[in-house]
């Protein structure tokens, strides 16, 4: 049987809207990929192994697995080369291959370059919008108007400038990267942007501002042809649609926040996972989110059911895990990625770490229990 090996790129979504294999992550995403490469260890499939950075990770990983009953290893980038294993990235596309290839991995057991740049098609926020079509044509309940993709600035000011806060996102980004919230279209810095982004990547997509309630997810991993629901995400992003931190509860927990807004958002998991089925499943394995939102429309709850698709594994997808799996019945946390030059030098009772804090660390990732 092979290993299972799970590993974490942050930069995945940047290495998509840049294209090809040779893209170069800025220093930030470096040093948050090194930080914080033990993520997927609570989402991993019980017996993987986790790729780190360097020995000390990998007994952290030993460690904190057995702390907590996870039967997940540690494996270092020197332990990688030759090794059969089924290799699990956060996101994939040309980029992580050709590291993984640097780094040891045999070709064969990592996928075609003609499926990768499937991937990236299918990562394309079009399908977003098909998303959002198909599950209009599957539901009565009351959904937000479908974003409109646009070829040129005139489009795109036009639209901006008859739905004032409007939100405008390049084709390829994710986690509120590459979104420009139109406050003043008329301003050179929104003309600039656009133009530049067209340039880049062809069309940009519009989408109206809508009066924001709830920020969730639904989460799914997709296997042979099928997409399996895995769960909830609840989270909280900022002005510029930016993840901010996330509610880390159980299944039924999460649930209950969204029903007490929305009751009939069981009725929509049908329906999404025939769009995940349709436009995704069929050619692609991995973990996706599709993120949603409630919004109040004339004091009238509505839904937009398709936010974005990311085509990879998610913090979201994390703190579901970890909800489920990790914290007691009936707990409740919130999960945060924190940041501070100077390191962490003292550690709080009350957060459950999943990412460890050594000498030099400027980023970790936590649960803070309520």
């Amino acid at each position: 049987m092979k290993h299972q090996i799970y590993l974490f790129n942050p930069d995945n979504d940047l290495a998509l809207a840049h294209g090809g294999g040779h893209y170069i992550a800025p220093p930030f995403a470096q040093k948050m990929q090194i930080d914080l490469c033990t993520l997927p260890m609570w989402y991993a499939m019980s017996g993987s192994m986790i790729l780190v950075e360097n020995r000390q990770m990998s007994e952290w990983v030993d460690s904190t697995s057995a702390r907590w009953g996870l039967s997940i290893k540690g494996i270092t980038r020197e332990q990688l080369a030759g090794i059969e294993a089924s290799i699990h990235p956060w996101g994939w596309s040309g980029t992580i291959k050709k590291r993984l290839i640097k780094a040891g991995v045999k070709a064969n057991l990592l996928p075609a370059d003609s499926t990768l740049s499937n991937v990236r098609k299918l990562a394309h926020r079009t399908n977003s919008i098909a998303m959002h079509k198909f599950i209009q044509e599957h539901t009565t309940l009351p959904l937000s108007p479908s974003p409109v993709e646009c070829e040129s600035f005139d489009e795109v000011s036009a639209f901006a400038n008859s739905h004032p806060g409007s939100y405008i996102k390049m084709p390829w980004s994710g986690s509120g990267q590459g979104v420009y919230h139109a406050i003043e279209p008329e301003t050179i810095e929104f003309e600039r942007w656009c133009k530049g982004a067209l340039k880049r990547q062809g069309s940009l997509l519009c989408e109206i501002g809508l009066h924001r309630i709830l920020d969730f997810a639904l989460e799914f991993k997709c296997t042979n042809g099928n997409a399996e629901f895995v769960g909830y995400s609840v989270f909280e992003s900022d002005f510029h649609s930016q993840y901010n931190a996330g509610v880390v509860a159980n299944k039924q927990r999460l649930l209950s926040i969204i029903e007490d807004i929305f009751p009939d958002i069981s009725k929509i998991i049908p329906a999404v996972t025939q769009a995940v089925n349709s436009i995704y499943a069929s050619q692609y394995d991995g973990f996706l989110g599709v993120d949603m939102l409630l919004y109040d429309d004339n004091e009238e709850i509505k839904l937009d059911p398709c936010v974005e698709v990311n085509l990879r594994a998610t913090m979201g997808l994390v703190t579901c895990m970890v909800g489920e799996h990790i914290l007691p019945n009936g707990t409740t946390g919130k999960f945060k990625i924190e940041y501070s030059k100077n390191g962490f030098p003292e550690l709080k009772g009350n957060r459950i770490y999943l990412t460890p804090i050594f000498e030099g660390t400027q980023y970790c990732a936590y649960v803070e229990l309520d």
